[in-house]
């Protein structure tokens, strides 16, 4: 987009777009910034080796899966807490859409092991993911 292009669909100026998304990209404290950026970047690594172009449930579902098997639960929740967070800045995606609001009942058993058991969400977290 040039600069003084509209964005058609909100009716945007482009320069209050580009204000809103270097603010966004300063919400991630400077401490933590570079853990969050690698976290973001594994999961992308793993979706290119993984031939993958989209975000759906079962992207995501797979991803912890495979990740639950490999690392502690405390440690899988600090990934998805980051991943969670770099989300819903730089594709204005909720990943709790995909993992804590099963829509399928295929995947529900997956979710609860692969998120709650493993520790990926809070008690109360994966209570309510039940009802």
């Amino acid at each position: 987009m040039m600069k003084g292009d509209q964005n058609h669909c909100e009716g945007i100026p482009f320069d209050v777009s580009e204000a809103a998304a270097a603010a966004s990209n300063d919400l991630l404290s400077c401490k933590s910034k570079d853990g969050y950026e690698r976290a973001f970047q594994i999961f992308e690594d793993w979706r290119r080796e993984k031939k993958l172009s989209t975000f759906t449930e079962e992207v995501f579902v797979a991803y912890f899966a495979e990740k639950a098997s490999l690392q502690k639960p405390s440690s899988l929740w600090s990934m998805y807490s980051m991943l969670k967070s770099v989300f819903l800045l730089k594709q204005n995606l909720d990943i709790d859409k995909f993992l804590l609001e099963p829509p399928d009942k295929e995947f529900l058993l997956v979710k609860v092991v692969g998120v709650g058991v493993s520790g990926a969400c809070r008690c109360d977290e994966l209570s309510k993911m039940l009802h």
